[in-house]
C-alpha cells in the first residue's frame, strides 16, 4: 500500500482522477468477464441517494432532482450452480 502512495506523489489531481476511472472500469470489466459467460439472464439496478438540502426536526429535506451517490447493482442467474471453490477467472467459471 505504501508503494502505491509513493507512486502517487507528484501525480496531478487530473491524473489521479483518470487513474481512478481506469481502476474502477478494469475492476467492473474483470467481474463481467468472469460471470457474464456463465449467466443465463441478468438484471441491472440503479438506485440514487437524493441530495439532502437540510435536516429539520421532522426529518431531512431532499432535492429529488440531484443525487449525492448512486448504487449500481448487477444480478446474474446461472443455468447451473457455479463452483465457488474454483479459481474465479473467466476461463474457469464460464466452462462449468
Amino acid at each position: 500500500m505504501t508503494d502505491i502512495v509513493k507512486d502517487l506523489k507528484g501525480v496531478s489531481d487530473e491524473e489521479k482522477a483518470e487513474m481512478w476511472i481506469k481502476y474502477v472500469r478494469n475492476g467492473v470489466n474483470s467481474l463481467l468477464d468472469i460471470y457474464l459467460p456463465a449467466a443465463k439472464s441478468g438484471n441491472i439496478g440503479i438506485r440514487y441517494t437524493p441530495h439532502e438540502i437540510e435536516r429539520l426536526e421532522t426529518g431531512p429535506v431532499y432535492d429529488e432532482t440531484k443525487a449525492d451517490a448512486v448504487l449500481v447493482s448487477i444480478v446474474f442467474k446461472f443455468d447451473k450452480p457455479i463452483d465457488l471453490a474454483k479459481d474465479r477467472t473467466s476461463d474457469t467459471i464460464g466452462d462449468q
